[in-house]
């Protein structure tokens, strides 16, 4: 490579704000484009404030945009590499961590559970 194809563009969920805050990357999907990252959500439980570790998104028609609302993705997904297995259905790895009551609960693992999500 020689340098950028095009000066860079800042791609923003609709509502704006951001889709997360690391391991970013864009895919396409059925005709869909979908920026995906990683993000630290908190949610209450019982009364009980968890934060989970989950991989949003934002769609769009075009690359360019304009995106949709962010949404939850892959539920305690963080970081994650999608994939097309040879039968072409999707998957996702993942390292998931949820926090509650201060203590971190580590995991791994592959998904298929994911591609309902990436309908919006």
């Amino acid at each position: 490579m020689s340098g950028l194809a095009e000066k860079p563009l800042t791609l923003n969920p609709a509502g704006g704000g951001q889709v997360g805050y690391e391991g970013a990357f864009l895919t396409k999907i059925n005709g869909r484009y979908h920026l995906i990252c990683a993000n630290l959500n908190t949610v209450n439980t019982d009364d009980q404030p968890q934060t989970h570790y989950d991989c949003m998104s934002a769609s769009a028609d075009s690359i360019y945009g304009s995106y949709g609302n962010t949404y939850l993705a892959i539920p305690h997904g963080g970081h994650n590499t999608l994939f097309k297995d040879a039968q072409g259905s999707h998957g996702a790895t993942g390292s998931a961590l949820r926090r509650k009551n201060r203590d971190w609960t580590p995991g791994s693992g592959v998904t298929t559970k994911w591609v309902i999500a990436l309908g919006h």
